[in-house]
């Protein structure tokens, strides 16, 4: 992997995820979500998509 890739990518995953944050509702279940999603995506080798996938399906439920 060349040498500028990974950083390019976690920023663009944070500002995809910035984006996102700012059309969520404002309340505390949302927050946590980000919150959570954003220490996953930066600590672990998960896919962003799964997160994505795993926010909707809270979304759908109700949950946030």
């Amino acid at each position: 992997m060349p040498l500028g890739v990974a950083p390019l990518a976690a920023g663009l995953v944070l500002a995809s995820g910035w984006l996102i944050r700012l059309s969520a509702n404002e309340n505390w279940r949302a927050f946590a979500l980000i919150a959570a999603a954003t220490f996953i995506a930066l600590s672990g080798r998960l896919h962003p998509l799964w997160l994505i996938v795993a926010g909707a399906a809270l979304g759908l439920c109700g949950l946030v």
